[in-house]
């Protein structure tokens, strides 16, 4: 567990309670009222459009594996198909949208990491008139 996993997760944990009004050791908990286990879910899905294993996410939320939230996931997917269809929004697809714009600026952190790591590359092969595997190399 890494810093910025850590301080992404905490982020999303401030906007789930400024948004729903439930405390983060409620809806962290192992209960299965349908309002926690909804939070549950969007915390989820959040988490794995940041790019997150199935099991680094379940290890987040506190449970033993992954099979839960490949069920989120799944259910996630349904829910969205009979919005689709019938056009009635669950409250889990509201959570969702709202805490979207956090996993759009970590993948933009990603990606701008990347890009530096791919200017560092040029800028030494560059300098160095070499190839990039000699260049790669000194980072594999």
């Amino acid at each position: 567990m890494n810093e910025k996993d850590e301080a992404l997760f905490n982020d999303i944990l401030a906007k789930v309670e400024a948004k729903t009004g439930v405390k983060r050791d409620v809806f962290l908990s192992k209960n299965r009222k349908p309002e926690n286990v909804k939070i549950r879910m969007a915390i989820s899905i959040i988490l794995l459009s940041c790019k997150w294993s199935l099991a680094k996410v379940g290890r987040f939320i506190g449970l033993k594996d992954h099979s839960t939230i490949i069920h989120h996931r799944n259910k996630y997917n349904d829910i969205l198909y009979v919005a689709g269809r019938t056009g009635n929004y669950d409250s889990v697809i509201d959570l969702v949208n709202y805490l979207k714009p956090i996993a759009e600026s970590n993948i933009n952190n990603q990606l701008m990491q990347c890009s530096k790591f791919r200017a560092t590359i040029m800028a030494k092969m560059y300098n160095n008139g070499s190839s990039i595997y000699s260049c790669l190399g000194m980072y594999v």
